[in-house]
């Protein structure tokens, strides 16, 4: 295979130069607009996008619609029947383990200290009994 300009490999792939050269930085490749790209580089930025790609959505996002009648008393007797349909979204986000680690931390610590503030007031609360 020959080597191909950056330019043409962005044009064959149907997106902008600017996005292809940031693509081949996220990969470890520095890049310009005018460089050549070699065979094994287009694998290197093929293998960089598959991972990157099957890594996953970082965020799940849960859609819910239900619908129901409403039976709503009208004039003369007749009752009107009106559809209503309730959309419900819920999105879940996936932290980062490191993220996650460090908030249980940051909980058990506050934990600690409410728990020592108790402990606190009670010696506090019978000192001021004994003096009585």
């Amino acid at each position: 295979m020959t080597d191909v300009t950056l330019k043409a490999l962005a044009a064959e792939r149907q997106v902008s130069v600017d996005r292809l050269v940031q693509q081949f930085a996220d990969a470890g490749i520095r890049k310009s607009a005018d460089d050549s790209v070699s065979a094994q580089e287009k694998q290197t930025l093929l293998a960089h996008l598959n991972r990157e790609a099957v890594s996953g959505p970082d965020k799940l996002t849960l859609q819910r619609k239900t619908r129901s009648t409403l039976n709503i008393p009208g004039t003369g007797g007749k009752s009107k029947s009106v559809q209503i349909e309730v959309r419900k979204k819920r999105t879940f986000v996936k932290r980062d383990p490191q993220e996650a680690e460090r908030l249980a931390a940051e909980e058990q610590a506050q934990r600690e200290a409410e728990e020592q503030a108790v402990v606190r007031q009670k010696n506090s609360q019978t000192r001021g009994a004994t003096k009585s």
